[in-house]
């Protein structure tokens, strides 16, 4: 075979030398390095949570509002209600084709004020909780529905619903364009 025909072949590579076993003991003294530096983190963790644990206690403070203030802004509330449902509730008389004049408003708008700041008011006693998922809301229109049907020409059941379940939905969404509006003034 001619020479030019050879394949030459690339000079043999010397075998990878694998890395050398670690002793036993290497291996025990690595783990325990591991095993320190872990218990070192686990301390350094205990020690910030108990620092941050301290700072939120001196950091809850409770701010409540002067008795004046608290019982002025109730009162401001509660006029704010009375008056939304009144104008809601003659719009469900409207709506309804039931004749109404805006005096006979005042008692079921009362009523309804009344019994849903009593439910917010046990609740928030008993369960520590403003959230009633409009079960307060719920309740009131029951109240509402037999004032209405006590006091006004909404005298028949069919027409107590009608104007009640009226009044109720508008006064919800009553209610949620007046929080997106002050929530909106507000920032």
């Amino acid at each position: 075979a001619p020479p030019a025909a050879q394949a030459t072949l690339p000079p043999p590579q010397p075998a990878a030398q694998a890395p050398a076993p670690k002793t036993e003991d290497a291996q025990a003294k690595a783990e325990a390095e591991m095993e320190r530096a872990r218990q070192e983190n686990q301390r350094r963790m205990e020690a910030i949570t108990e620092r941050l644990e301290e700072q939120h206690g001196k950091m809850n403070i409770e701010v409540r509002p002067s008795p004046r203030i608290f019982w002025t802004s109730a009162v401001i509330g509660w006029v704010c209600r009375i008056l939304i449902t009144i104008v809601v509730l003659k719009m469900a008389f409207k709506w309804s084709d039931v004749h109404a004049d805006w005096i006979q408003m005042v008692i079921p708008a009362v009523a309804d004020t009344v019994t849903q700041s009593l439910v917010q008011g046990v609740a928030f006693a008993l369960w520590k909780t403003d959230q009633l998922f409009h079960i307060d809301a719920a309740i009131s229109y029951f109240v509402l529905l037999g004032v209405l049907m006590k006091t006004t020409h909404a005298c028949t059941l069919a027409r107590a619903v009608a104007v009640a379940g009226a009044a109720k939905l508008a006064s919800l969404v009553m209610w949620a364009l007046i929080s997106v509006l002050i929530l909106h003034l507000v920032t």
